[in-house]
Parts: structure tokens; C-alpha cells; sequence
């Protein structure tokens, strides 16, 4: 745990995006975590330390040093359902582990920034024991909102990119249920989720008014995966871009949550285009499309030299 904030004195102007970030939430990340304020040399501040953690007022960027090892890849596998012999017996990074690092990052810093789209490619595979970089950088927009540009590099290469967009809420969302009503099945494999994200689980299940017991968007998102994999039958595939849009509507944990995946009336050997949707009753938290290679390639799988 490494919280780091990179900025500068001067004055700050008024803005219309204002977002406090406690400094628990700062420690709620296990891998090393850094803010960095690119106008911290000028009198326009992005990043305003506060007494318990900052402000952020503008634009501004959140760097991610990960190091995936097989069991935390193992362990997220596990939590999302994802039986990909590639993740367990191989030694590739699940994509839906990076994406699901950016997704969370923005959840647990700015809960008050409701997401609402993830486009994300996969460009490289990453490989586990090797560090990841993963940098988010934030940009205020109208409404006000946010829009983050994801990058992840490993090694000298670049193995993902994509963009994040959500809009800023005037309190953070929360939903109190009875402890009775909790499916203690499925709150297990958030926490597993959260443990294998090196995250504390605590920074999304306790918000500022309260408890909050709904599925992390994070989470949800990284579902679909594992279900593409089980309607394969277990061969594998390779996810090469995730395309989501996320609702208002929060999941309760209350139960599982539907994962439906429509494949094509035929499958392709090269990229194969998904629909897919996650939902709970009547309510659907999350719509879109992933591109997968459902056979991967051995050469694309052969782990090159350190």
C-alpha cells in the first residue's frame, strides 16, 4: 500500500466538478497507487490535499503498478466464474482483470461518479509475474462528469487501452438491506473479487450514508467472461475488445446476478462478435458487446522470454 499524491501549491479557481477522496480511500489499494496532478506547477490546481485526503477539481491522472501473480489470477477466475484453462493452467492475465482494475479503481477513489460506459481493447497479452503500469487519465466534462483514458503497459508493451465515462452524482449511491436478505454466497465472491484486486471491499461496502449492498459495477462487468467461456465449452478464447453500457439501476445482493450471453448462429475461427447483458429480474445493470477469438493460436499463447 503506497498511496502516492504528486502536486503543488498555488491557488485553485472554482470548478464545477468537486470530488473528495478520503485518505482511507487513498489506503484501500494494496498495490501501489499514485495521483498525479498535471497542472500541480501552476496556480490552477487539479488536486487540493485536505485534511483527511484531497479534492480533485480537474484534470488529473491515477497510476496503477501491478504485479499479477497466477493465484490472485486463480483467485479472480474463481470469483467471476471464468473456467478459461488459459488463466488457470496457462499463464496469461485475464483481460477481465485489467478491465475490472480501472472499473474498480474509478468506483472505490469517486463512488460519487456514477459510470456509464466501458470500451476497452485488448492490444497485447499479459503474462503473469510481470509488473503491470495501468493509467487512468481523468478529464472534468459537461454535466458534470468524467471521462478517464485507460492505458496498460507491460513490459515495454502495450496491452490495453480504452475509455471510461460516468457522470458525477450529488451523493454517493448507496442501497441498506437487511442482513437476512443477503445472499452470503455471492457477497463471498465479491470479497473474493475484491481480494484478488488487491482492494479493500470495505471502500465499496461502506459509503458515507451508510452500508451499501449492491453489486460492484466492477464486478458485474467482469461476469460476462466466464460465461463466454462456458458456452465455448471450456475451450478457451481470447477476449480482444469489451464494449458496456451500465444503467442507473444497482443490483441488489440479494441473490445471482443473470449473465446472458448471445452467441452468433455461427461461430467464427477468427473474431467473434457477443451480445451480452447482466440483469436481475426486470432490472438490467449492464448491456453490450464483446469481440473473442474463440480458439486462440499457440504461438499467441507462448509466453515469450523475460
Amino acid at each position: 500500500m503506497d498511496p502516492t499524491v504528486c502536486s503543488a501549491s498555488g491557488g485553485t479557481p472554482p470548478s464545477a466538478f468537486r470530488a473528495r477522496i478520503p485518505a482511507r480511500r487513498l489506503a484501500a489499494f494494496h498495490d501501489r497507487l499514485v495521483l498525479r496532478d498535471p497542472r500541480g506547477r501552476t496556480r490552477r490546481r487539479s488536486i487540493v490535499p485536505l485534511a483527511d485526503g484531497v479534492e480533485v477539481r480537474g484534470p488529473f491522472e491515477v497510476r496503477r503498478h501491478i504485479v499479477v501473480t497466477r493465484a490472485r489470477g486463480v483467485h479472480f477466475a474463481d470469483a467471476t466464474g471464468d473456467p478459461n484453462p488459459i488463466h488457470r493452467e496457462g499463464e496469461v492475465v485475464p483481460g477481465a482483470f485489467l478491465a475490472a482494475q480501472a472499473v474498480s479503481t474509478l468506483e472505490v477513489l469517486l463512488p460519487r461518479v456514477r459510470l456509464e460506459s466501458l470500451r476497452v481493447s485488448f492490444v497485447g497479452v499479459s503474462w503473469y509475474g510481470r509488473a503491470a503500469r495501468l493509467t487512468l487519465r481523468c478529464s472534468p466534462t459537461p454535466g458534470p462528469g468524467l471521462r478517464a483514458e485507460l492505458k496498460a503497459y507491460q513490459d515495454e508493451r502495450e496491452v490495453a487501452t480504452g475509455v471510461l465515462e460516468g457522470r458525477l452524482e450529488a451523493a454517493e449511491p448507496h442501497l441498506d438491506l437487511p442482513l437476512h436478505r443477503v445472499d452470503t454466497q455471492w457477497l463471498g465472491r465479491v470479497l473474493e473479487f475484491y481480494d484478488a484486486l488487491g482492494i479493500d471491499p470495505q471502500a465499496h461496502l461502506q459509503k458515507e450514508r451508510g452500508p451499501d449492498l449492491s453489486y460492484p459495477i466492477g464486478f458485474l462487468a467482469s461476469l460476462p467472461s466466464g460465461s463466454m467461456v462456458q458456452r465455448f465449452q471450456g475451450d478457451g478464447g481470447v477476449l480482444n475488445r469489451l464494449t458496456l453500457e451500465f444503467d442507473r439501476a444497482r443490483l441488489a445482493l440479494v441473490g445471482p446476478p443473470e449473465v446472458s450471453v448471445e452467441l452468433p448462429q455461427r461461430i467464427r475461427q477468427s473474431f467473434t462478435k457477443i451480445l451480452t447483458a447482466v440483469k436481475e429480474g426486470v432490472e438490467t445493470a449492464i448491456r453490450g458487446t464483446a469481440l473473442v477469438l474463440p480458439r486462440a493460436p499457440k504461438d499467441l499463447l507462448t509466453r515469450p522470454d523475460a
